[in-house]
């Protein structure tokens, strides 16, 4: 993904010096993405009675996730000039992604989130 981005974007991420710095702002997020990842793992052999743990404990790392993924975008936003950072991502990205979900989100989330970011600053 790294060398598509390089050979697609005329200004970020074309040297190892803005990756490195990417890695850094995004370093909490990650390891948001590998919590969920070690859960979802955890849930396929969980036992009955293990699944109503697992998922609580999902849930809660897929309002962290979202949390994080949404400082994460704020920090190199701020990192990297907003200006610059969204033509990347709009013109470098986003044509070759999708966004899936499994469903709308509940106004229910949306207050959680935002009590959530609230507190993460």
């Amino acid at each position: 993904m790294r060398l598509w981005i390089k050979l697609n974007s005329d200004d970020l991420f074309r040297n190892d010096s803005d990756w490195k710095q990417l890695d850094d702002l995004v370093a909490t997020y990650a390891a948001s993405i590998r919590a969920q990842k070690q859960l979802l793992t955890e849930l396929g052999p969980a036992k009955e009675d293990e699944h109503s743990d697992v998922r609580t404990k999902l849930t809660a790392e897929n309002v962290r996730l979202r949390v994080e993924g949404a400082h994460a975008l704020r920090q190199a936003r701020q990192h990297f000039g907003s200006e610059r950072f969204d033509r990347f991502l709009y013109t470098v990205l986003a044509p070759s992604k999708t966004m899936v979900s499994d469903g709308p989100d509940s106004a229910e989330l949306l207050k959680t989130l935002r009590s959530a970011e609230e507190l993460a600053q």
